[in-house]
């Protein structure tokens, strides 16, 4: 495959991503927003150091960030083990075993829907130091607020989206997914191990006692219904349309403050760059051809900066990043109506090697 088609192909599933991203329904799905930073690993459940995620039961769960300074919850090098994050700075960590369990849950953006059926994922590593590996990692989905303080015993809910296979892989991150439909108002999420006892631990090191440890990161959940990528390959994109528009950026009008509703695209494409060093971007803004032309220029111009610089404060090299305003010129819609002049208003990227 010709770099041109491979840089084609990563556009279009960047685009996926950004698609998939800009729509989960989980809050905080890869651990960065915490209350404070964690000096220890977890003792008291309430103490819990994130802001969209809390323990449901009386085990104590764990998370793991760059910022601390404490050995038991450093990054990479903690209390489990060594592993980076997937994405980002942080994680969390759960242990297991036949008597003993530990969970995280948080609450969705809003309630999922009767019939329409939703994708899930999340990701998973076995933590080095760790003696067995288990199955039936799982993420339930529940209407009330799952709350079963009293009790640090395994929980016999029956998860929607569930591992079948022991996890061993302590290197690498592993994707879990699956579908599901909704029966509806289903509002809460729970992720740890839902076990039936001994058989669903697996020895990977010599030891008498049978406990499992996991980091998860990344959590994603999103209606199907929502996303029409499923269906889009990327062969049937244009050879000359290498350019992607940042379709969920908004601006205020003559304006190039970004929107902050527009952080979470943006931090996608951040955490995609991130995993990718060797790509390039190129940002291009564009502008309706109301008003002046070379006020429209600085406009456009002004819009692709703040992208640029957006991208570099989040820790993206500033050579690996261009940027150009184009005033009204290459329009993609009509400038005769307000919805043709609305999507004239956008910033492209291309990537590059």
């Amino acid at each position: 495959m010709s770099i041109s088609k491979k840089i084609r192909l990563i556009g279009c599933l960047l685009c996926m991503q950004l698609s998939l991203f800009s729509q989960n329904l989980v809050s905080d799905g890869s651990f960065e927003e915490y209350k404070r930073c964690p000096s220890s690993i977890t003792s008291i459940v309430r103490k819990f150091p994130l802001l969209n995620w809390y323990i449901p039961t009386h085990g104590t769960s764990d998370y793991f960030n760059k910022c601390c300074r404490h050995d038991g919850c450093t990054v990479p090098r903690n209390a489990y083990g060594t592993q980076e994050p997937r994405t980002g700075d942080g994680y969390v960590g759960i242990l297991s075993k036949r008597i003993y369990s530990e969970y995280v849950s948080s609450e969705l953006k809003h309630s999922l829907k009767k019939d329409r059926e939703y994708y899930v994922e999340f990701w998973v590593s076995l933590a080095e130091d760790c003696k067995f590996s288990s199955r039936r990692i799982g993420l339930y989905f529940s209407t009330g607020k799952p709350t079963v303080i009293s009790t640090a015993k395994p929980l016999s809910w029956e998860p929607q989206v569930v591992s079948s296979s022991f996890i061993t892989e302590v290197e690498q991150w592993v994707k879990i997914s699956g579908t599901f439909k909704a029966n509806g108002d289903e509002k809460f999420i729970t992720i740890g191990c839902f076990h039936n006892g001994s058989k669903d631990f697996c020895k990977v090191k010599k030891s008498r006692e049978r406990t499992a440890g996991y980091y998860i990161d990344d959590v994603l959940v999103v209606d199907i219904d929502s996303i029409n990528y499923l269906d889009k390959k990327p062969d049937s994109i244009p050879l000359n349309k290498t350019a992607q528009v940042l379709k969920n950026l908004t601006f205020p009008t003559n304006s190039s403050i970004i929107d902050e509703s527009s952080y979470s695209e943006l931090d996608s494409l951040q955490h995609y760059l991130e995993q990718n060093p060797k790509l390039k971007i190129e940002l291009s803004g564009y502008t309706d051809n109301i008003g002046k032309e070379q006020d429209n220029l600085v406009l456009s111009q002004a819009r692709a900066k703040a992208v640029a610089e957006y991208l570099i404060n989040k820790g993206i090299e500033v050579e690996r990043v261009s940027y150009k305003g184009y005033g009204s010129q290459y329009p993609i819609s009509i400038n005769e109506t307000e919805e043709g002049r609305k999507q004239n208003r956008r910033v492209e990227f291309k990537l590059y090697e």
